[in-house]
């Protein structure tokens, strides 16, 4: 009789099976279809590489400490009743048999993940129109601002350069060129950094830092720019341009 129960159990506990929804990407798409899914209807998982939902209209704040990072993100797992999240990379689909295959983020490692459906919500790359020295210098000089890790890197750069032009032994030219700031692009992402960094100047390193070139910082809008009739380019800077690239402060492409 024991024997006959375990055995209806499980036959019921299979006929009652949720149908798994699988969510590639942890964005506004992904986050709000994860948190809104009736849990007690699907088996929700998430797939991304990013274990978090970004805000991003406030993340041009936290470039310069206007915002902490932690102000601007909501952990994946606070989802309530989510079933699996997993830290990967979707790579390969095979729709017939309803597999998607994943590249963890940390190991290298693919595992597979059945569904019976599939969010497809992971968001796109930004363009950088092939513009020579774009990728060679990214991180370097260059850094894009779509993700948390964007901003801590352009936050990272930005102090650097102020400490390395408050430096007894930088020349005037060195100083020149590390305080040279450019955004590239004229959308809400780049107005808004750009607001952020001049206030930043304005307020925070004029007060601390003493370097002539903070004075009578200057604000220029140019127009068709090196990325074509549509761009913009706001260049923030001591009111002189870089003497030489070599150390350059940053360019902030924000396309």
């Amino acid at each position: 009789m024991q024997a006959l129960r375990r055995t209806l159990g499980f036959a019921s506990q299979a006929t009652a099976r949720k149908p798994r929804v699988v969510v590639l990407g942890s964005g506004w798409g992904g986050n709000k279809v994860a948190r809104y899914l009736d849990k007690s209807k699907f088996d929700v998982r998430v797939v991304s590489p990013a274990n978090h939902f970004l805000f991003t209209p406030l993340l041009p704040s936290t470039a310069v400490g206007t915002l902490e990072f932690r102000a601007v993100q909501e952990p994946v797992r606070t989802i309530k009743g989510l079933g699996k999240y997993h830290q990967a990379k979707a790579q390969t689909l095979d729709v017939e048999n309803r597999v998607v295959n994943c590249r963890d983020i940390f190991s290298g490692d693919t595992f597979d993940i059945n569904y019976d459906f599939l969010v497809i919500s992971a968001g796109c790359k930004t363009n950088t129109f092939a513009v020579p020295g774009v990728t060679q210098e990214q991180q370097s000089t260059v850094f894009f601002l779509k993700h948390l890790y964007h901003a801590r890197r352009i936050r990272d750069r930005i102090l650097e350069c102020f400490e390395r032009a408050a430096s007894p032994v930088a020349s005037e030219e060195e100083r020149r060129d590390l305080l040279h700031f450019v955004v590239v692009g004229g959308g809400a992402t780049s107005c808004e950094f750009a607001t952020e960094l001049s206030e930043f100047l304005e307020k925070d390193v004029r007060n601390c830092v003493e370097i002539n070139q903070c004075d009578g910082c200057t604000r220029q809008f140019c127009s068709k720019s090196f990325l074509g009739d549509d761009a913009a380019v706001l260049a923030l800077s001591s009111g002189e341009e870089p003497a030489s690239p070599r150390h350059r402060a940053g360019v902030a492409s924000m396309a």
